[in-house]
Formats: C-alpha cells, structure tokens, sequence
C-alpha cells in the first residue's frame, strides 16, 4: 500500500479537536481493501492517490472532544481536462 510522503492535518480544527492518526490509518486502510466489482478494474483494490487520501485523512481523522469526527459531510469538486 502506497504512503503519502507527509502528511499535514487540516487547519480548520475546531477548540477542542484533535487529529488521530490510528482513525484515519483505519479509513484509508479500509478504502483500499475495497475492490473494484465492474470493468477493466474489476477485481482490484481501490488506490487512493495523494489528494484523495487528505481528504479521507481529514474526514475520518478529525475528532471533537466527544469522541465524534468534526466533518460528517464533504463538498468536493474536481475540475473537468481541458
């Protein structure tokens, strides 16, 4: 399974947060045991690249003083190739 390199967490903690490194280890390491069902992949694992695993990494990492993760919801967009 392919790392990032480095890893900064998201600056838009709220008081109180915190990141957990074993959270987010634990949705990345789920996401790529996911494979594929249809297709040319079909049969393959899912691989995260750099982007994506940040995005996963801030989610899942995030944690409230509560226990809970601070993002439940993500709003993503992916600009279309010229």
């Amino acid at each position: 399974m392919r790392r990032l390199e480095e890893y900064t967490p998201t600056r838009f903690m709220a008081e109180g947060s915190c990141y957990d490194k074993r959270k987010a280890d634990f949705a990345v390491a789920f996401i790529q045991a996911l494979k594929h069902t249809k297709g040319r992949w079909a049969g393959k694992a899912f691989e995260l690249i750099d982007w994506q695993e940040r995005i996963i990494r801030d989610l899942f990492g995030t944690i409230k003083a509560d226990g809970y993760r601070q993002f439940t919801t993500a709003y993503v967009e992916i600009p279309k190739k010229w």
